[in-house]
């Protein structure tokens, strides 16, 4: 019997450790975007926002955002290691616990566990560079986009 139960713990210890049994594999990561639209998580599945998915923490993942009518936005999410977890590992469960977290993905978390897209309409872009009081820019509208230059000609005099 005493046998068979150090078997278990041996396996236990193998199986799990910190980041696995604080954390687990997964996450969670809030989805907004304005206006409201259908967001794609890693090229496979489609969610419309607001929303909330569960995805592996051990990977980065890309996120589109895209809607009918509006320049698609991507955004990419990657991921970092939690310390923490790492040195509980390391002093609980020796280097075994460091092994399993890392495989299994325990031992990560997203650097962004909250996303909010702005998407922009189609055709519409609008290139203004940050100004001084003293600066004066020209405005030039050509079709559906709107640049701005910088005009040193019409600077202002204080």
């Amino acid at each position: 019997m005493r046998k068979l139960l150090s078997v278990g713990v041996v396996c236990a210890l193998l199986t799990v450790s910190c980041g696995t049994i604080f954390f687990g594999t997964k996450i969670d990561v809030s989805l907004r975007s304005t206006p409201e639209c259908k967001v794609t998580v890693d090229g496979g599945a489609s969610y419309q926002t607001p929303t909330v998915v569960k995805v592996k923490r051990g990977d980065s993942h890309t996120f589109k955002f895209e809607k009918e009518g509006y320049e698609p936005v991507t955004i990419q999410v990657d991921n970092s290691i939690l310390v923490g977890t790492l040195i509980a590992d390391i002093f609980l469960t020796g280097l075994i616990g460091v092994v399993v977290d890392l495989v299994d993905g325990a031992m990560y978390t997203l650097d962004q566990k909250e996303i909010n897209a702005t998407l922009q309409k189609e055709g519409v872009s609008l290139n203004v560079p940050e100004m001084s009081d003293d600066e004066a820019y020209v405005i030039l509208i050509d079709q559906a986009q709107i640049d701005a230059y910088y005009a040193p000609e019409y600077e202002t005099t204080q």
